[in-house]
């Protein structure tokens, strides 16, 4: 769960017009998982690791939310 977290506070910070790119960038790794793009097993690990992720830390990170919903629709990414 702390390398998710790690990447989740990364993503955070990543606000500014400039930073959008890397921003979808980092989104798309993380919902794919580097090459399990559309694993259901690899989803449920996300799934499981996100929802134990503090919800404020969530909150600040919906793209990415709705980005792994959006993949894995069967799966429930927050708490």
């Amino acid at each position: 769960m702390y390398m998710v977290e790690c990447a989740i506070r990364d993503l955070k910070h990543l606000v500014q017009p400039e930073d959008k790119a890397a921003r979808r960038f980092l989104i798309k790794s993380i919902v794919t998982g580097g090459g399990y793009d559309g694993d259901l097993a690899y989803g449920a690990r996300l799934a499981h690791l996100m929802s134990g992720i503090d919800y404020v830390l969530i909150h600040d990170v919906q793209d990415l939310v709705e980005a792994a919903q959006l993949a894995f629709p069967s799966l429930s990414f927050e708490r």
